[in-house]
């Protein structure tokens, strides 16, 4: 019994050898014939595993050109000429849903006409590596597939692309020439805000009331911190109040203006008074509609409105001057700049020599009437008097001198004659 065992054990350990022997000559003839055709056998496990699942494409973008075929695998990444790495995905949904695409365009229809074609016409025959990295045979670092732009940086995409929104919005684009932030990039700010910056990218969309101030925190985060404290901001804020005026309200949303030019100044009473005088507005909050009338009344308003149309710098007070620019307060708020206690300081900002009793001659937007202010009513209601009197004196004089040298000439006439 012992023999035949052994015979068995042998002719298991041959076949066992051979089979193993057959294995490996396969193994080796197919890697030889694989780099015969200078193609890279199958990756390993651990290679696969080294990359992320997102660096295999689904689709082939030779096929039909899909941009998202692409542009929708999250790890597209592109690397710019001073070595700045920026996302290349964009999400499907977001951009589905975006103003473009629901009014029929596809991405080269309207901003990425040199990308229209595929591959495009910057790529470089390196990048074809990018996808088809099994057969370099360099395996994507952390899952992305990184492409390099012939771009110095990510906001010279920008630039480039914003170009493309002049061929629709012609007028929008236009009127942009004098606003604040085409000056800024005139004199070499290339972050100064341009289309995108307002109105994102890929997921466009018009600006909402409730959104304008998120826009324009992205840069003035500091103004915005203040206005939203404001009384302005804090009704926007708390409810969306369709009633406050946001910052573009104010300083216009293409055309942007800031307090530090003339024309913004010369504007601001309009700006303001198209709120504040306006009754349906006003009553909800219980608010006097004579802020407007009072101050073209006063000194401040008589002086801007005389010499606000050929004076180049108005010195006189306008509304922000005294209430404040994005801090606005209400009155009764002991922060607020027209606060009493704070009115010395406030008129100190013009009249350097200011004392405590300065704000007094002030009437703080109030009507002269006999219940608030009965002096000062009969002091005016006297002038008035005394003024209506003296040209109706005058008048009266130059008719009777008038009639008395008619009187003279036609006298000499009749004595000339006889």
């Amino acid at each position: 019994m012992t023999k035949p065992t052994l015979n068995h054990a042998r002719n298991t350990l041959v076949l066992f050898a051979t089979g193993l022997f057959i294995l490996l000559l396969g193994a080796t003839s197919i890697r030889t014939y694989a780099k015969s055709m200078n193609v890279d056998p199958t990756p390993t496990p651990e290679i696969t595993q080294s990359s992320a699942p997102a660096t295999t494409l689904q689709t082939n973008p030779h096929e039909d050109g899909e941009c998202l075929d692409c542009h929708g695998n999250p790890a597209l990444t592109g690397l710019t000429m001073d070595g700045e790495t920026i996302s290349l995905y964009i999400q499907p949904a977001a951009h589905q849903e975006s103003f473009h695409s629901r009014e029929g365009g596809g991405c080269n229809k309207f901003c990425h006409q040199a990308q229209a074609t595929y591959p495009h016409e910057t790529s470089t025959a390196e990048s074809c590596a990018v996808c088809h990295w099994q057969v370099s045979g360099q395996a994507p670092v952390d899952g992305k597939l990184v492409f390099k732009l012939p771009y110095v940086d990510a906001r010279a995409i920008t630039l480039e692309v914003n170009t493309s929104c002049k061929k629709c919005h012609v007028e929008i684009f236009e009127s942009t020439t004098d606003s604040a932030h085409t000056r800024i990039m005139l004199e070499g700010n290339r972050y100064a805000p341009l289309c995108s910056d307002c109105h994102s990218g890929h997921d466009i969309s018009l600006v909402t009331r409730q959104g304008v101030s998120d826009v324009c925190k992205k840069c003035h985060l500091a103004e915005y911190t203040t206005y939203k404290g404001s009384v302005h901001g804090a009704a926007l804020e708390a409810d969306s109040n369709p009633d406050v005026p946001t910052c573009a309200g104010c300083h216009g949303s293409h055309l942007v203006s800031g307090p530090g030019t003339t024309d913004f100044r010369t504007a601001t009473v309009k700006i303001c008074g198209d709120c504040h005088s306006d009754k349906t507005i006003m009553d909800k909050y219980g608010i006097s509609t004579d802020v407007l009338s009072t101050y073209m009344d006063d000194a401040h308003g008589l002086t801007d409105f005389f010499r606000k149309t050929n004076l180049e710098n108005i010195t006189r007070a306008t509304c922000f001057d005294c209430h404040g620019k994005h801090n606005i307060l209400s009155p009764d708020n002991p922060s607020s700049k027209v606060y009493p206690e704070n009115l010395q300081s406030t008129c100190q900002q013009c009249h350097d020599d200011a004392n405590i009793r300065f704000p007094q001659s002030w009437l703080s937007h109030k009507k002269i009437d006999s219940g608030a202010n009965p002096g000062l009513s009969w002091t005016n209601q006297i002038s008035l008097f005394i003024v209506v009197a003296a040209a109706v004196i005058i008048l009266a004089l130059i008719i009777l001198d008038a009639r008395r040298r008619i009187a003279l000439k036609v006298k000499a006439g009749r004595n000339n004659g006889k």
